[in-house]
């Protein structure tokens, strides 16, 4: 905001109208009497040269961070220069500046040097650094100065009477578009106000999302309604699918009651330590900062305090606390970081040449993924079998508590907390379900359904074998294939091999790599009995080898090392 003119007694008036907005106001020869004063009680900070009576002024907002590059008086020119730094934005240099009317020539040309020198010499010490230069010129022409820099005049109206003494220059592209807001004169003054909206305020990023509002108290409805479900329905119904959509309807409807769908708006930018709390007192905060309340300082220490308190625990359960692999660690290090972000969706794709839109490509890669699994086997009609055995509830039970409830699941399932949190409930449907499944043979169909989630294998994909199927799948179905699979390898396993190294839990590739070792090291030691110690010897440096920090290339060039070594050297 810039104030020209002689004698201001208040600034409330304007203040009033653009408090929230105001971060910076730049007065030439303003008085120095009571504005002071006011401006200090109303969170502002003036930076001026020390110097008696009256001169161009610059006052900001006391939370921001301002430092002092310039300043300059003389009979012809009076100027005050500061950079404003702000995380994550180009610096910014303000200038007020205040030149008399002109009595001669040489004055003029002293003032444009002067000028001209400190733009050059400050661009050349912060070569990042915008430009914002105000001031009441009185005609002075600076021409020569905005095509050497490329500033640009935004003031198109008159200030005082008829004229246009004030000036705005700067360099800043993207107040080209902005409209400037011409305000009456303050008292006895006769220049105008003019008010210069901000560019660089923050906008906040928000997106609507269909999500149920869980609270203590509809968690706490939730499973009274579940205890007193009596799942008469589900138990009686003869088939698996059927069971299965039964059992879903029910705890859905439950749900919608207690909890439904809503269309909720919120900030997409939020930090993920943000809770109900700091959003509380950034709201007062912001309110007290909008009426001048004496309680802003207070709550923005408090809210400081509440950041760094939720900065700890979340940076402790996220890093320090995290029961996963190394691949999840670093994929949490990289979201508190900010490393990694979101690519924005396209609306083409150029897949095989062509450019296909969203709908095209989702049923062209569905159909591509279908195909991956090979041949579907064909429906037979398998008699029950009575030679499995039944799951208990307590079975259930345990693996319904310990679901990982980080897991995403397909889009039209229940939340996963629900089945951990009432495991008690949920049990009684899932242990008949399952035992349905295995009498019948049968898994349902709705559990077979998965969502489809493609990632990048390259950075630019041109084919659907660039990308990647993540597959979504019901939570219900995993706990149904973990009983599957245990019957599985009850019957499978025993029918193995010994040296079945793969998919075996215990056994991988280094295992069979030393088993075939062994068995050449037998046979050596059949045919050339005098260098059985010798191969033992390198037997043993083979497999120190594999203890090693090193990676898969080094693993398998010792293996042919010493493998070689072993049948050429001794044969």
């Amino acid at each position: 905001m810039h104030i020209g003119g002689k004698y201001i007694h208040t600034c409330e008036s304007i203040l009033t109208a653009f408090w929230y907005e105001t971060k910076c106001i730049i007065s030439s020869w303003i008085s120095i009497r009571g504005a002071l004063i006011k401006f200090k009680n109303l969170a502002f900070t003036c930076h001026r040269r020390n110097r008696v009576g009256r001169g161009v002024a610059i006052h900001t907002r006391s939370n921001l961070h301002i430092t002092k590059v310039e300043s300059y008086s003389s009979s012809t020119l009076s100027s005050l220069w500061l950079i404003y730094r702000q995380p994550k934005y180009t610096p910014i240099i303000v200038a007020c500046i205040y030149h008399p009317p002109a009595k001669t020539s040489d004055d003029s040309n002293s003032a444009k040097d002067h000028i001209f020198n400190t733009i050059n010499k400050l661009s050349t010490k912060y070569k990042t650094a915008k430009f914002l230069i105000s001031g009441d010129f009185n005609h002075l022409d600076l021409s020569t100065i905005t095509e050497a820099f490329n500033f640009s005049q935004l003031v198109k109206f008159t200030t005082r009477q008829n004229s246009r003494l004030d000036e705005i220059y700067t360099d800043i592209t993207d107040y080209s578009k902005v409209t400037l807001v011409k305000l009456a004169p303050l008292s006895s003054n006769d220049h105008c106000c003019i008010h210069l909206p901000s560019v660089y305020r923050k906008q906040h990023e928000y997106k609507y999302v269909l999500k149920r509002q869980f609270k203590p108290s509809s968690n706490a409805l939730i499973g009274e309604q579940l205890a007193h479900q009596s799942w008469d329905t589900v138990l009686r119904l003869p088939n698996v699918n059927e069971k299965v959509e039964e059992f879903h309807k029910i705890i859905n409807y439950i749900l919608d009651n207690v909890a439904p769908i809503k269309r909720q708006r919120i900030r997409s930018d939020n930090p993920r330590w943000e809770n109900s709390t700091t959003q509380k007192l950034r709201r007062a905060k912001n309110k007290a900062y909008k009426k001048g309340s004496k309680s802003y300082k207070f709550l923005s220490q408090l809210l400081k305090k509440q950041i760094a308190k939720n900065k700890r625990s979340y940076l402790d359960n996220k890093i320090n606390n995290i029961a996963c692999g190394k691949g999840q660690w670093w994929k949490a290090l990289g979201h508190i970081t900010g490393t990694k972000t979101k690519e924005d969706q396209p609306d083409k794709y150029l897949i095989d040449g062509s450019w296909q839109n969203t709908a095209t490509f989702a049923k062209n890669l569905n159909k591509h993924f279908a195909t991956l699994g090979g041949e579907r086997m064909k429906e037979s009609a398998i008699p029950p079998s009575n030679h499995i055995r039944r799951v208990c509830i307590g079975e259930v039970k345990h693996r319904l508590k310990g679901i990982d409830t980080s897991k995403s699941t397909h889009s039209k399932d229940f939340p996963s907390f629900v089945s951990r949190t009432f495991a008690e409930d949920i049990c009684i449907p899932m242990t008949d379900i399952i035992n349905s499944m295995f009498e019948q043979r049968t898994y349902p169909v709705k559990w077979k359904r998965a969502e489809i989630i493609p990632l990048k294998k390259k950075i630019s994909p041109t084919q659907y074998t660039d990308y990647r199927p993540i597959s979504l799948l019901w939570h219900c179905g995993k706990i149904a294939e973990f009983f599957y699979l245990r019957e599985l390898k009850s019957q499978v396993i025993p029918k193995m091999q010994q040296n079945q190294y793969a998919y075996q839990q215990g056994r991988s590739t280094i295992d069979a790599l030393i088993f075939a070792l062994n068995d050449s090291n037998h046979v050596l030691s059949c045919i050339l009995p005098e260098r059985h110690h010798c191969n033992r010897q390198r037997k043993s440096a083979f497999s120190r080898s594999f203890k090693l920090p090193k990676s898969r290339l080094n693993l398998r060039e010792n293996f042919f090392i010493v493998y070689n070594a072993i049948f050429f050297n001794d044969l």
